[in-house]
């Protein structure tokens, strides 16, 4: 009796004949061996040598389908489909702590999985849905293409030990991922490539042994406009006797909005290894403040574009290209990374020469505003009554008290005329 390895469960049976009378036993692995770049600067899956912007971020979903990822086989033939679809959706966000310094967080989450009874392997079925192993990482850009020919980065990613080892959504070991990877602009083309071992526990399946790898990543990618095709081509070389896995992939990105992307991927797997399916599709979309750039050759002044899709250019004229301007389109300083000199009260006098910061004023006062309390036109400072007129606080007379006032007046003055003129025809005589 010969057994072939096969998508990932190899030499399986576990000599069937020996368990036949024992208790099913349960696979205890961490089946998932997509692994999404979050920043997406390049590839969907292969970092491209680059890091987000400081305070930039990115954040998505994608649904991952998963065709025949655990196959047992013996003598040439299917011996058991222990997973014969797998349905899990990757939630993954990444943001730029500084300009070289990007952190990153994948967290699969298994929404559906199923296959063939296992009894007669000696194995308990695995259950349908779980959570898988989160991976948290950080990368460092370490050279920039501009200045030394390719983008280079270095990264660590952890896999948390929180998977559900029923659904094989890990194994309760925490796993580690260095990773070298870089990347070049050729014309409208992107190239990415990726070098990475992942350090896991190594057990038992069967007489095989399941645990690390060596991995190697490259893609591909063509702008046409807002349109971004891909191909990618990943490589698994195990450290124990297991075959060599492959995944042939093509994808699409498609900007909607200025933050806003849909994506798609698709492709076969090959080489009969734990955990390669024999097709895998994936969709989702993404929201960031960079959206994948456009190639250089299409970044021209004049031509319809967003900032972030030409890094290299400088759309507001300050000498800071666009990667490095946090205001792209205002006219601004270095020091104040490419924005315009602070101005809280919005006056048009920047705050390190205002002498009101705080207070709306024209430039010819330097920012201070025109003080006349009294509002009679005349500025406090040279006003000698800057005060307005104080009040009794009295109530204000009414109609018919003003008119009685005026009969009153008219009156007094009546009689007060004759006693005037008689004085003044006595003087005369």
């Amino acid at each position: 009796m010969r057994l072939l390895r096969r998508a990932a469960f190899c030499s399986a049976l576990i000599a069937l004949a020996a368990n036949a009378q024992t208790a099913p036993a349960t696979l205890t692995l961490d089946l998932e061996r997509i692994d999404l770049d979050p920043s997406a600067l390049g590839s969907l899956l292969v970092s491209t040598g680059k890091t987000l912007p400081a305070g930039e971020f990115r954040l998505g979903l994608a649904p991952v389908y998963e065709r025949r990822p655990l196959v047992a086989v013996l003598d040439g033939q299917d011996a058991s489909v222990i997973v014969r679809n797998r349905l899990s959706t990757q939630l993954f966000g990444a943001f730029g702590l500084t300009p070289d310094i990007e952190l990153g967080l994948q967290v699969p989450l298994i929404s559906y999985q199923g296959g063939e009874n296992t009894d007669a392997l000696g194995l308990s079925r695995p259950t349908s849905a779980g959570l898988g192993t989160p991976r948290i990482s950080g990368r460092i850009h370490l050279l920039d293409e501009d200045r030394q020919l390719v983008d280079l980065a270095g990264e660590l990613a952890v896999g948390v030990p929180i998977g559900s080892k029923s659904a094989l959504g890990g194994d309760g070991y925490a796993s580690f991922m260095p990773r070298v990877s870089a990347g070049r602009q050729f014309g409208d083309f992107r190239a990415s490539t990726q070098l990475s071992v992942l350090l896991r526990h190594i057990q038992a399946v069967g007489a095989e042994r399941f645990g690390s790898h060596f991995g190697i990543d490259g893609s591909i990618a063509y702008s046409i406009e807002r349109f971004r095709p891909e191909l990618i081509v990943r490589a698994f070389v195990p450290f124990t006797q297991l075959p060599t896995g492959y995944e042939v992939l093509a994808s699409g990105r498609y900007q909607i909005t200025e933050r806003f992307e849909a994506f798609a991927l698709a492709g076969p797997g090959f080489g009969h290894l734990i955990g390669v399916p024999s097709f895998r599709a994936m969709a989702g979309i993404a929201y960031g403040e960079i959206a994948p750039p456009l190639a250089p050759s299409r970044c021209k002044a004049g031509q319809a574009h967003l900032p972030e899709q030409c890094p290299d250019l400088d759309d507001d004229g300050d000498g800071i290209p666009n990667r490095d301007d946090r205001c792209p389109l205002e006219k601004g300083l270095a020091q104040y990374h490419g924005c315009p000199e602070p101005d809280r009260d919005h006056d048009g006098v920047p705050d390190s020469v205002d002498r009101c910061p705080d207070e709306p004023g024209p430039k010819d006062r330097q920012g201070c505003p025109i003080h006349d309390r009294d509002g009679d036109g005349v500025e406090d400072e040279v006003d000698r009554c800057p005060d307005p007129p104080r009040t009794t606080g009295a109530r204000s007379p009414t109609a018919m008290e003003m008119a009685f006032r005026t009969m009153w007046t008219t009156a007094q003055t009546s009689q007060a005329r004759p006693a005037i003129t008689a004085a003044q025809t006595n003087r005369s005589s």
